[in-house]
């Protein structure tokens, strides 16, 4: 399993504002994608997506993890 730090770049939501998102690169060169969104109760830098981005990228997919606008927001309740 991989320990590499995500590289982390901004998606602008313009006009609602912009979301963080973080790349967990796998090995392979032309590699699958799983974009993959957090529940309710975490955003993407949770201890289990973490580890979870990490164990697939492992596995040969490139895993991008990104955190909804709400939470970008620091507001609880996500969008409608």
């Amino acid at each position: 399993m991989t320990n590499a730090t995500p590289a982390e770049f901004i998606v602008d939501m313009t006009p609602s504002g912009a979301i963080t998102a973080r790349h967990f690169a796998s090995a392979g060169v032309a590699s699958p994608l799983l974009v993959l969104a957090h529940g309710a109760g975490a955003d993407q830098r949770h201890r289990w997506m973490v580890d979870m981005a990490r164990r697939i990228s492992a596995r040969g997919v490139d895993v991008v993890t990104f955190n909804f606008l709400y939470t970008e927001q620091h507001r609880r309740t996500p969008d409608r």
